[in-house]
């Protein structure tokens, strides 16, 4: 039963009073079995901010209760305040997670900047690919990178067939171990 009411409160975006839940349940389905609840009077209320519900506030008594138009207005003029706290909450999770995402992004500048300078300062292919896996597991914060060059039995491509899976032989070009490198 509080289900129907909590979707009534957030389609009709009205305050909801019920005095006695059990007595409810009861009148709505008289044949079913009764568990005992802790909660027989609630009062649900949608809280708004800039005029768009974001959640519900809902309270209870554990007797049946009538409640009055001032309950129902002390509930509303506390609902405001939620559901500025509300909106306070997922604004300051918001700017965390873009935070976050900034934070990653001038990660990969730097790995970028830092890949550039290795290519930069060496003309030795190996070097160069050494120094981008260590940088690449530093910013990544992994533990283990490796760089593996795929060669190919028929480079062109010229005895497959469009259903034929081109036979290639593995080598590790390179490798990083994070721990090897922070010990350095």
């Amino acid at each position: 039963l509080i289900s129907p009411v909590l979707a009534k409160v957030l389609t009709d975006g009205e305050v909801a009073m019920i005095s006695d839940l059990q007595a409810q349940r009861a009148a709505n389905a008289p044949n079913s079995a009764s568990t005992p609840i802790e909660v027989r009077a609630i009062l649900v209320a949608p809280t708004r901010f800039g005029g768009a519900v974001n959640g519900i506030m809902m309270i209870g008594k554990s007797q049946p209760y009538e409640w009055s138009a001032a309950d129902r207005q002390r509930v509303e003029a506390v609902s405001d305040s939620i559901a500025s706290a509300i909106f306070h909450i997922q604004k300051t999770q918001e700017i965390a997670s873009l935070n976050e995402q900034l934070q990653q992004q001038a990660k990969y500048q730097h790995l970028l900047r830092r890949v550039a300078l290795s290519i930069d300062t060496s003309s030795e292919i190996d070097l160069i690919l050494q120094r981008v896996i260590e940088n690449t597991t530093d910013i990544l914060e992994v533990d283990r990178g490796q760089i593996l060059l795929l060669q190919y039995t028929d480079p062109l491509l010229k005895s497959r067939s469009s259903t034929q899976t081109p036979q290639a032989k593995v080598v590790l070009v390179c490798e990083s171990d994070r721990q090897k490198n922070q010990s350095k």
